[in-house]
């Protein structure tokens, strides 16, 4: 059978939120002084420790590179002319790739977002079996990283607003390089307001 994501198609949503996990988007306010890769920046965190600190990825900046000029077991596949976005400026060299399978082998869901990140075998066989759409599967050039507590306490002095939003939302936007994403969380974040969390 082929193998499909599970997203379904729906409004697009995002509220601002006040618990900082990972599958939050974290955005940057368009003044902030921040280094150029952060300003204006939809990140989303992968990663949130409170030894080792929070990793983020960028995911509305597009670079001029294609996955196959920078990573070779890509070339000659269906994904090597995949765009890359710039995922931040630490981390080490390295490709991630999200997308919204989650029963691809060696794929794992980031927080509860419904994203998922790894998986690179199968995507190359889904893709090159005709199973999945290459545009189904986004790749992302090094990292955001903080140290701990430090964006903790940013997201309290207001540096950074925290978003909760649909997977389908955070990976449907190609044309990364305009901050479309960025905006357009941006906009659907105020217009539905700002949701307390529920203790149970």
């Amino acid at each position: 059978a082929a193998a499909a994501a599970v997203a379904e198609e729906e409004e697009p949503w995002a509220r601002m939120v006040d618990d900082l996990r990972p599958g939050r988007v974290v955005l940057a306010p368009a003044l902030a002084n921040f280094e150029h890769f952060l300003n204006e920046a939809a990140v989303l965190i992968l990663e949130q420790n409170r030894d080792r600190g929070t990793v983020g990825l960028i995911i509305d900046r597009n670079t001029p590179w294609q996955v196959g000029e920078m990573a070779p077991m890509f070339e000659g596949t269906k994904l090597a002319e995949a765009p890359i976005s710039m995922g931040g400026g630490e981390g080490p060299d390295k490709i991630l790739m999200l997308h919204l399978f989650p029963h691809l082998e060696g794929a794992t869901e980031v927080g509860e977002s419904g994203v998922y990140i790894g998986g690179v075998k199968g995507a190359v066989d889904l893709t090159e079996q005709g199973l999945a759409d290459p545009e189904a599967f986004h790749f992302f050039f090094n990292r955001v990283e903080w140290g701990p507590g430090v964006l903790e306490s940013e997201v309290e002095k207001g540096l950074w607003d925290v978003v909760e939003a649909p997977a389908s939302l955070l990976l449907q936007h190609k044309d990364r390089r305009k901050r479309k994403l960025y905006h357009h969380l941006r906009k659907l974040s105020r217009d539905a307001g700002h949701v307390k969390p529920v203790k149970i």
